[in-house]
């Protein structure tokens, strides 16, 4: 089923694309800055979470040092995938300043969260 709605949907954006070339021109580019406001808005969702050391900003911070590192961790995956939904789209017009904005704090964040992981998995080294 999903390979025949494949090949439909192609067959149909190569006969968009040639009869109205300026039509499916500006679907992609309808889509490309749906896309663009998706990422912002899920950076935004990543950024806006508290500080505190659990998975998705609250509830009960672990206690376990390694639990805690691995939590600090997450965290710090979820900016990196962030930045790297935004990554494609630093170049675009489309909000230029607010896309490398997000990336840049999603970037500092990410960084942030390995040092408090490393912290809290070798406290004596501060």
């Amino acid at each position: 089923m999903q390979e025949v709605l494949a090949d439909q949907a192609s067959a149909l954006a190569r006969a968009v694309a040639e009869t109205d070339p300026a039509l499916m021109e500006a679907a992609r580019t309808a889509a490309r800055v749906r896309a663009v406001d998706e990422a912002i808005r899920a950076a935004e969702e990543d950024l806006a979470r508290p500080r505190t050391l659990t998975r998705w900003g609250y509830g009960v911070e672990p206690t376990a040092p390694d639990e805690r590192a691995h939590v600090a961790m997450l965290r710090a995956a979820q900016c990196a995938g962030g930045a790297a939904r935004i990554h494609p789209y630093l170049e675009d017009a489309h909000r230029a300043d607010e896309t490398r904005a997000r990336h840049d704090e999603l970037v500092a964040a990410e960084t942030e969260w390995k040092a408090r992981a490393e912290r809290e998995r070798h406290p004596s080294r501060g």
